[in-house]
């Protein structure tokens, strides 16, 4: 078996590139390689399950924490990081978070500018934070 090539099969069922979807089959490529601990493919799980798919799969907020988290534990994955903090903060199957939140968008922010983008959100709306405390407060944490 070959982690890359299962993920990169598992991502053309998943897009439906150059291949019909089919995300059952998707699950099984990206389970495969997360299997060899590919962090990729752990976030892709994350993602199918954080936001379901059609009537094919039920959201589920449980499953893609454990995938989110494993391929931060393992890879220290930036987008694992965002997506667990979009999930701690909108998810209304979980308990919000907002402080762990916080912390996942600070680390992955030098890596993706989205976690910047929702962290500053975040702080003003839940905050009233202006520049000077959002800068701030970055450099507490």
């Amino acid at each position: 078996m070959n982690r890359m090539a299962n993920f990169g099969h598992g991502f053309l069922l998943h897009e439906g590139k150059h291949v019909k979807r089919n995300i059952q089959e998707a699950i099984h490529f990206y389970k495969e390689a997360s299997s060899f601990n590919d962090q990729n493919a752990k976030n892709n799980l994350g993602i199918i399950y954080k936001n379901g798919f059609s009537n094919e799969i039920s959201k589920n907020a449980f499953n893609a924490m454990v995938y989110f988290e494993e391929a931060i534990r393992q890879k220290n994955d930036y987008l694992s990081m965002y997506n667990l903090a979009h999930i701690c903060l909108f998810d209304e199957t979980v308990k919000h978070d907002i402080n762990k939140s916080i912390e996942l968008l600070i680390k992955s922010s030098d890596k993706f500018v989205h976690s910047f983008i929702l962290l500053c959100i975040i702080l003003i709306k839940q905050f009233g934070f202006n520049n000077i405390q959002i800068k701030k407060e970055i450099e507490k944490r």
